[in-house]
């Protein structure tokens, strides 16, 4: 089963995660999110779990709080100031965190539902609108799983590719050091859960550096640095390529995996990122320059 993760954070030691539902919504939509959350508070990956309901326009709130470690369980009721508080104590932060986006990424969407018909994703309430507005522009600890992979707990972040200068098989977090807390982040989640971490870079400008998107397989991270240190980069065939890799990943963790290797891929361990690093102003052409073709 794959699906999106509104929200995931380390807390006092403890991995949380919070799903957050829309009970106006449809009945297909309502559905969906109980799938979601029969999955989330019986499966052992995270410590705590909470579903927060909302309505009336973010005026009443329902949080239930599954706790996996004390097998406990809250059900709350709250309002608007109520639920700020709580949510703002629970998620503050004084380190530097990335600015939130807005509601769910089309891209993402577009794949979920190629992927998985059975519902519209454009429906799905990730959950960015209240906690902006819960927030109210504060640095927070939490940041979310654009994709999860249930069977292989295989975490997949999409990268959108902005640049002008690069194509999608170039682009690399290498690139932009300066959101190493979200790369740090998704790797200690990897890391908890004893999952895989994959990285897409992709593009929608509509020019022909989108038919080529690089599936990047973290292997190690070095969260001293706060940089990977060994990958392997594998060049997809567009978006119709990746949503058959994610289907096949839904399906058999081992066929996405054979799926993948066939691909053309540049390897990139220890000793390559090390001569990178080196010097990288120099160095940096190297990434994606070279793919080498399955034989």
């Amino acid at each position: 089963m794959i699906f999106t993760t509104d929200r995931v954070q380390f807390k006092d030691e403890k991995f949380i995660v919070f799903e957050f539902y829309d009970i106006e919504k449809d009945e297909e939509y309502k559905s969906y999110i109980k799938m979601k959350m029969e999955y989330l508070k019986n499966v052992e990956l995270f410590d705590v779990c909470y579903f927060i309901a909302h309505k009336n326009k973010f005026k009443k709130f329902r949080v239930i709080k599954y706790d996996n470690l004390t097998k406990e369980k809250q059900d709350t009721k709250m309002n608007f100031n109520e639920f700020k508080k709580w949510f703002c104590e629970i998620n503050g932060s004084s380190s530097r965190s990335k600015p939130l986006t807005s509601e769910g990424d089309k891209y993402v969407q577009n794949i979920l539902n190629r992927v998985n018909g059975e519902f519209d994703f454009r429906n799905d309430d990730n959950g960015i609108e209240l906690t902006k507005k819960t927030l109210s522009g504060n640095v927070t600890t939490g940041f979310d799983f654009d994709l999860f992979e249930t069977e292989s707990k295989s975490i997949i972040e999409f990268l959108k590719r902005d640049s002008e200068y690069l194509d999608n098989k170039k682009a690399h977090p290498a690139r932009y050091p300066w959101n190493y807390q979200k790369f740090t982040s998704l790797w200690n989640a990897r890391n908890r859960i004893d999952g895989e971490l994959f990285l897409v870079n992709y593009s929608n400008d509509g020019t022909d550096k989108d038919k080529e998107i690089s599936v990047i397989k973290v292997i190690d991270y070095s969260t001293e640095d706060k940089k990977i240190v060994s990958d392997i980069g594998y060049l997809l065939n567009g978006f119709d390529d990746l949503v058959k890799w994610l289907k096949l990943l839904e399906n058999s963790s081992e066929e996405a995996k054979e799926y993948l290797e066939e691909k053309p891929r540049q390897v990139r361990n220890e000793n390559w990122w090390e001569n990178v690093y080196s010097d990288f102003d120099s160095n940096r052409h190297m990434i994606g320059e070279e793919y080498e073709e399955y034989i």
